[in-house]
Order: structure tokens, then C-alpha cells, then sequence
């Protein structure tokens, strides 16, 4: 299923990439997050796990997207977005 999923979004990256420019690009991959987040919120972590790692999949390799695959990060991992916390742990 997953393959599937990576498949798809390797087409549409494509056509994409084809017919617009990187603005275009860009508003795709954002979409592709807030679907992602929508799903999340509405119980459908399995689903929204499947765009966040495909974002990863698919941009994680170009520097302009790099904002965009470290969110789809922070999703997937949100314990270790947060370790940075300048509070520290609860007393």
C-alpha cells in the first residue's frame, strides 16, 4: 500500500514539476501538510502518516522543500521536535 501511495505522489510530483513553477511546487507540498495535519486531527494517523512520509520521501533530498520535510518530521517524530525545549523538563 505504501508503494502505491509513493507511486502516486512520484506522478503528481511530475506533472507537477512539468506544468508549474517552483511557487506551484511549493503550495503542493504545503497542501499535502495541512491534509495531513486535518487527518491527523481527525483520528486518521495512518493516512496522515502516509503524506508525511511521503513529502519526506519525495523532498527530502531538495534544499528548497527543506522547511516542508523538517514539519513532515516534526509530525512523525513529535517527541524529538521537542527536545529542544529551552523550558527543560517539569520540576
Amino acid at each position: 500500500m505504501r508503494t502505491a501511495f509513493v507511486n502516486l505522489a512520484r506522478r503528481q510530483m511530475a506533472m507537477i514539476e512539468q506544468e508549474g513553477s517552483e511557487d506551484d511546487r511549493l503550495r503542493f507540498v504545503e497542501a499535502r501538510l495541512e491534509h495531513a495535519a486535518k487527518l491527523s486531527a481527525s483520528g486518521k494517523e495512518i493516512e496522515a502518516k502516509k503524506l508525511w512520509r511521503g513529502v519526506i520521501e519525495l523532498y527530502g533530498s531538495k534544499p528548497e522543500f527543506a522547511s516542508h520535510v523538517q514539519r513532515a518530521e516534526d509530525a512523525l517524530h513529535p517527541k524529538e521536535a521537542n527536545d529542544g525545549d529551552v523550558d527543560g523538563p517539569p520540576t
